[in-house]
């Protein structure tokens, strides 16, 4: 989120700001190098390897509360409306139209899962790729031109959870931004 990083340091600055929970983020902080071997679980149980700073860890989806936090933030600045289209910004790029529903997904619906957009993490090809090739670094478009499916069902009519949703998201703070 390079593009993205004034308006995410404007989101996080505001919580530092508030001085109890910025006391109690500097105590962490503290209590934490006051520990020479803080472990909260270990990377491989069965082989009984305990976790280090350098373990790599899988972050699931704790990044969409922040990509949310910051299309908020974006919203709030009066940069994009929660009812736009996406196309309005993304529609440009060559892949755009590949996505189900892309026409008329708003910001809105890809925030609360409603764009009818399947999950990336559910298609066959990007697990076969996962497992075969674990290192592969993917762009993007990649997601969308690999692993895109059909709409689960039509726009704003149902809820699935959609990472690919989030993705363009991310996108879109980008191109915001």
């Amino acid at each position: 989120f390079e593009a993205a990083g004034s308006t995410a340091s404007k989101v996080l600055g505001a919580a530092a700001d508030n001085a109890e929970a910025k006391a109690l983020l500097d105590q962490v902080v503290e209590e934490r190098r006051a520990k020479e071997d803080f472990k909260a679980a270990q990377a491989d149980v069965e082989a009984g390897r305990q976790m280090t700073p350098g373990t790599p860890m899988l972050a699931a989806s704790i990044g969409k509360s922040f990509v949310a936090a910051t299309v908020l933030a974006l919203g709030h600045e009066g940069r994009l409306g929660l009812d736009d289209p996406v196309s309005s910004w993304l529609g440009d790029r060559s892949w755009y139209d590949a996505v189900p529903n892309h026409a008329a997904i708003t910001v809105r619906q890809l925030l609360n899962h409603t764009s009818g957009l399947s999950d990336f993490t559910d298609a066959p090809d990007w697990l076969m790729s996962l497992y075969t090739n674990p290192t592969r670094v993917w762009g993007m478009e990649e997601y969308f031109l690999e692993t895109i499916e059909p709409a689960y069902f039509e726009k704003g009519t149902d809820w699935s959870f959609s990472t690919s949703g989030y993705l363009l998201l991310r996108m879109l703070i980008e191109e915001v931004s």
